[in-house]
């Protein structure tokens, strides 16, 4: 929530979980989005949270069709 309020400009956040064999968090906003193709150089904060997801089995999807979104989905017998 971090960045969707330093970066993003959004004026709305969704948080769901689901659970059915795994648990999936999805984190969605309407601000502007990631911008790929221009990260800034020696930013690790994505990349430190998909190691971390990895590590416990799971695995971190980023959707964009209006703004940001996530997924975090993890095996139940995490």
């Amino acid at each position: 929530m971090h960045n969707t309020v330093k970066h993003a400009e959004a004026t709305e956040v969704w948080i769901s979980f689901k659970t059915a064999g795994e648990l999936e968090l999805t984190y969605s906003d309407n601000g502007k989005g990631i911008d790929w193709n221009h990260l800034r150089p020696f930013a690790n904060g994505l990349e430190n949270m998909k190691k971390r997801i990895a590590d416990i089995g799971g695995k971190l999807v980023f959707g964009q069709d209006t703004g940001m979104s996530l997924s975090i989905i993890i095996p139940a017998s995490v």
